[in-house]
């Protein structure tokens, strides 16, 4: 600690995320992201709780005793992917790429490093509230949570960005949705936060819930995050590859 500065924990609350972003960039396709503009994502994410604060103060209803169910289901889950999603749309409004990347997983990395901010920022008022021993097991639980479901938004999002050729998907949604690229950016964004909302609360639920299965049910649930994640970004790699066959 020097001058009432401690460097110790700035580096133990930015190390491991940044970690965790520097494995998803080394596994990322070719030329796909940029890491320097993914930190302006970490900054937007960690500046996402203020706009969780906001709905709280003008929806009045969020806060009320609600059950946990709805609590995590129906409040915390979407409200804080909302809320994340507002800065990340922000962030990619108001700055342009030097080198502009159409490949969709951006939007999987883009929105994993805002779920990594948000976390950050929530580790630092766990730490105020109960101490800096809170830290190490965030760091390997909600840290985590939070970029998985970062990368569960971003696929769809990501998704809905690609247009295939014509008659390519031969579904009536897909050839509607092609014709018309704002409602299937629409669409697939709401299914994005649909998901992220939906996992983020089976997370919640469980930590409010479990008692005696929590450690179990919380490594089953951010293994299997893990995996999805994956299988959804060679997905969306072999989707981008042949949206013009």
């Amino acid at each position: 600690m020097l001058l009432g500065f401690n460097f110790q924990l700035l580096v133990a609350l930015f190390f491991i995320p940044l970690i965790y972003a520097v494995i998803i960039y080394f596994t990322s396709p070719y030329k796909s992201v940029s890491f320097r503009r993914g930190l302006l994502y970490l900054w937007a994410g960690l500046l996402s709780p203020t706009v969780v604060q906001m709905f709280y103060f003008f929806i009045p209803h969020l806060t009320e005793n609600h059950s946990d169910f709805y609590r995590m289901f129906a409040v915390i889950g979407p409200v804080e992917e909302i809320s994340k999603f507002i800065l990340f749309y922000t962030v990619l409004s108001v700055t342009k790429e030097k080198k502009i990347s159409d490949h969709p997983f951006k939007y999987m990395f883009y929105f994993a490093m805002t779920g990594l901010g948000f976390a950050i920022f929530e580790n630092i008022h766990y730490i105020m509230m109960y101490g800096e021993a809170v830290l190490p097991i965030r760091t390997f639980t909600s840290t985590i949570a939070h970029m998985i479901f970062g990368l569960l938004f971003g696929y769809w999002v990501g998704l809905g960005t690609i247009i295939r050729k014509n008659f390519a998907d031969r579904s009536v949604f897909g050839v509607l949705t092609n014709k018309n690229k704002k409602v299937k950016r629409f669409v697939f964004g709401f299914i994005g936060l649909f998901f992220a909302s939906f996992y983020h609360g089976m997370y919640n639920f469980n930590i409010a819930s479990s008692q005696d299965s929590l450690e179990i049910i919380l490594i089953i649930l951010l293994t299997f995050g893990i995996i999805i994640a994956k299988l959804l970004s060679d997905d969306l790699n072999r989707k981008w590859k042949t949206r013009l066959t």
